[in-house]
Parts: structure tokens; C-alpha cells; sequence
């Protein structure tokens, strides 16, 4: 269900696996990754593509105002992502890499 009208992020249940937990109708569940659209490149023009290289966290990280729950009425805070922007550069992706582009001056 789509609704941005809910008091608590969309979530999966403590102790559920999120890439593999399902609703009783067989639908997938769902957890809030906030800062999923990070900047490609630092400051300097080196590639920092942390969610190309990694996908989604599974969570949590800090920054979240609701403690893990196993009650999928009282999600927010088992599995939620507010800021994958984690310290240090993860580089370029695979295809980056084959291309040999490491910093946006690298682009012609």
C-alpha cells in the first residue's frame, strides 16, 4: 500500500529478513531507506557510489525516533535507513572501474 500519510516509516519486523520478509497476502514488505539518492562524487570529483556498489543497508542506523520492533504495527526502527552516507569513499562502480573513470575529470 502507498500512503505517505502513516506516523511511522514503513518497516519490517525485528528478527525478519527485509530482502526476504512477505505480507500474509505474499507481498513484499518494506522498509524506509530515506537517503538512498547520495551525491556520486565528493567535493574533489572522486567517485563515491555507495549505493551502486552495495544496494540498500539492511538497517537500522542511527538516527531513527523509534526503538526495532517485532510488532508490524510499531515499525520505524528495525530496519530503517535515514543516512547511508557512510564516512569514506567506496569508489567507482564495476563499470567505473572497467572504463577506468575514478574522478569526474576522468569524463571527457
Amino acid at each position: 500500500m502507498s500512503d505517505s500519510s502513516a506516523d511511522r516509516p514503513v518497516d519490517v519486523p525485528v528478527g525478519e529478513d527485509p530482502q526476504e520478509a512477505k505480507a500474509p497476502n505474499n507481498e513484499p514488505l518494506q522498509a524506509l531507506h530515506s537517503g538512498a539518492y547520495r551525491n556520486a562524487i565528493d567535493a574533489q570529483g572522486n567517485a563515491d557510489c555507495t549505493v551502486g556498489q552495495y544496494g540498500y543497508m539492511n538497517g537500522p542506523l542511527p538516527g531513527g525516533r523509534y526503538p526495532a520492533s517485532t510488532d508490524p504495527e510499531k515499525g520505524g526502527g528495525s530496519h530503517t535507513v535515514f543516512d547511508n552516507g557512510l564516512p569514506g569513499l567506496s569508489g567507482p562502480t564495476y563499470k567505473m572501474r572497467e572504463l577506468g573513470i575514478k574522478n569526474l575529470k576522468d569524463v571527457k
